[in-house]
């Protein structure tokens, strides 16, 4: 469950919430780009990593 602790532990560097983030977004990610890109998986596997990548170097950012 995405709690604002564990966002903010995120935003603060905590590798463990990164990785909680990571684990608890995966499926819905991976199932939003595979429904729009028609593509083999490593395609999809690259554009989840360029999602995430994008991200949690912007994850300062989030407001509310």
């Amino acid at each position: 469950m995405i709690t604002d602790d564990l966002i903010n532990a995120a935003q603060k560097g905590s590798q463990e919430a990164i990785t909680e983030l990571y684990n608890n977004t995966y499926q819905s990610v991976y199932f939003v780009i595979r429904s729009m890109i028609r593509a083999d998986e490593e395609t999809v596997q690259d554009l989840i990593q360029d999602t995430y990548l994008k991200a949690f170097q912007k994850l300062n950012q989030l407001r509310e």
